[in-house]
């Protein structure tokens, strides 16, 4: 452990605060966490935190979390933000969508001058984040210092990229006309039209004060490429981070370059030697977002837990409120911010919806706690609770839902007896179980179902039985799977037979499923077609989720041809309206 994550881990959490707020755009309001140090002198230098593009805005929300708490922690004001039609701000038409962002930055920029009275600002942009920072930096020159992290030397590298992502995706769909699909995110072929400019050979940085690049091994030649051409080589700082990627890893394996964040800091610290006032209060902060069919207010308990309500602009029948809990460890916005989608989808159909955060999972976590980023902690039942009689004097009925580990938690708590939940939806469930030790890719004991899925998805697919028939596939692998699962089929069977005559005992899925009869909640289910979890739900449960489905106390919905967490555009759409179905049916 480093120096810097030691100091931290045993600071952090209480000597800054943090608040989150809308503020103005370029073309929309957004969404954002000030951090200001809790101390009378701050530093006169604030840090402006520019997300990464696309999936990695998602992967890093934690990483950028824990820089914004080091720096508050040593007197830097912060801010970090989501860029217009990005997570919880607001839609915005993406044609030029990055030159938009551009302007978002320089905007952010502004808003922490004139609202903490900082003299100079220090950017921070990853991956192609980094380019639009150096673009933003020509503006302020002297007044500002850049860190660049793994930026592309040019855009049609980052083009490269975009192709490359959207190569590896097992699920081929048709994308939208006019659209570039790649790892869960949308690009308007207009808006990749054009981005030359956003090549750093293009950039003119001689004035600003500082450059830092945070860069890997690999890359060293081709920074010292565009460095030399910009005139930095000799006046640039380079910090060497080879492992970097482990910060941009699925949501639930990342781990935090601590060591990389105290460099930056004591290096910037150095620098910011001119020290200031901090302001006697801040302005009011806006925690309100009005849209053309729905407004969202920020939600905090007890400034603990934090989420988003999202209500309809008009509706005059109050329906039962949605509390989406965390997709796996994503914040609150879900996997390709399909947790949003939902919420303003359903405000057109008069639903509120809150996506809200566990307390050891993204806006709501601070500081190191010990289950830190853990999806299935033991205290979400009880933070979920809060969370229902927070809302039950307003919404006295309520729908739990979540997707993955959000919907096992979502299940869990509709076995209590809790008058206010009538109906639970559960989206790709991996489990109806938690065990400690399961993996958080797919917990092992459901590896049968998953690859059940994957075999019979093969039989239909006339290019797979042209490699078994040529044997270029594993015939082990098919012989031990034959094994294991016509194993498993003959358990359920005789289970179901033992209980049909009395000889046995539902087991614990079965008598969850028969709890939830008992009490009249309903209990609905949308899985992708490709997902394990409705062969999990009818091989656990057998006869008792036959004879539920036969009596409509159990509905299923289909997504066809989607993944796990519905990544393309047209896979999305068709979640929304299995979702909306699986409400009202």
């Amino acid at each position: 452990m480093s120096k810097s994550e030691t100091i931290y881990k045993r600071k952090a959490g209480w000597v800054n605060q943090s608040d989150a707020s809308y503020q103005a755009g370029f073309n929309s309001k957004l969404f954002g966490w000030l951090y200001t140090p809790d101390s009378a002198i701050i530093q006169s230098t604030g840090f402006i935190l520019c997300a990464p593009v696309g999936h990695e805005y998602i992967h890093t929300h934690r990483a950028y979390r824990h820089f914004a708490e080091m720096l508050a922690m040593h007197g830097f004001p912060c801010l970090r933000f989501d860029y217009s039609g990005v997570g919880d701000s607001a839609e915005c038409a993406d044609e030029d969508i990055f030159c938009q962002w551009v302007e978002d930055i320089n905007q952010q920029a502004n808003w922490l001058k004139n609202t903490i009275g900082v003299t100079h600002i220090v950017f921070l942009g990853l991956g192609f984040a980094a380019n639009m920072v150096s673009m933003a930096a020509e503006i302020h020159g002297e007044n500002c210092s850049i860190i660049l992290w793994e930026p592309y030397e040019t855009a049609r590298s980052f083009k490269r990229r975009l192709g490359a992502l959207a190569g590896v995706s097992e699920f081929k769909q048709e994308t939208e006309a006019g659209y570039i699909e790649s790892a869960g995110y949308a690009y308007s072929e207009q808006s990749l039209i054009g981005l030359e400019k956003f090549d750093l050979s293009a950039r003119n940085l001689s004035n600003i004060k500082t450059c830092v690049v945070v860069e890997a091994h690999d890359n060293r030649d081709k920074n010292s490429r565009w460095l030399g051409k910009l005139g930095l080589e000799d006046k640039a700082k380079r910090i060497y981070r080879p492992d970097f990627t482990k910060m941009l890893d699925e949501p639930h394996k990342t781990s935090i370059p601590f060591d990389v964040f105290g460099e930056l800091i004591a290096l910037f610290k150095v620098e910011a030697s001119v020290q200031t006032a901090a302001p006697p209060s801040l302005p009011k902060l806006e925690t309100t977002l009005h849209a053309t069919h729905y407004i969202e207010n920020i939600y905090r308990s007890d400034d603990r837990l934090f989420g988003v309500l999202t209500t309809p602009t008009n509706s005059d029948t109050l329906k039962p409120l949605i509390i989406l809990t965390n997709a796996g460890s994503a914040h609150h916005v879900g996997p390709s911010e399909i947790y949003v989608k939902l919420a303003r989808y359903l405000a057109e159909y008069g639903w509120c919806t809150l996506r809200y955060d566990l307390g050891n999972l993204g806006d709501s976590c601070t500081g190191c706690p010990e289950n830190e980023n853990f999806p299935y902690a033991e205290s979400s039942l009880n933070e979920l609770e809060e969370v229902i009689q927070h809302f039950s004097e307003d919404f006295p009925s309520c729908i739990l839902a979540g997707l993955c580990s959000g919907a096992y938690i979502s299940f869990r708590e509709g076995l209590k007896d809790n008058s206010n939940v009538s109906r639970v939806v559960l989206v790709n469930p991996l489990t109806f179980e938690w065990v400690d030790g399961m993996s958080l890719d797919v917990p092992s004991p459901k590896m049968q179902s998953k690859e059940a899925s994957y075999y019979s998805a093969a039989l239909k697919d006339k290019s797979r039985w042209g490699r078994l028939l040529t044997g270029q596939v594993s015939y082990k692998s098919i012989a031990v799977f034959a094994v294991k699962y016509t194993y498993q089929k003959i358990s359920h069977v005789l289970h179901d037979f033992c209980l049909a005559i009395g000889l046995a005992k539902p087991n614990k899925l079965q008598a969850e499923l028969l709890h939830y009869r008992s009490n009249n909640i309903a209990l609905r289910f949308v899985f992708s077609d490709s997902d394990p979890g409705f062969k999990m739900l009818t091989d656990d449960a057998g006869s008792i989720a036959a004879q539920m489905i036969a009596q409509k106390k159990i509905k299923i919905h289909f997504v066809e041809n989607a993944d796990h967490t519905f990544s393309y555009k047209k896979m999305q759409s068709n979640f929304c309206t299995k979702f909306l179905a699986a409400l009202i049916d």
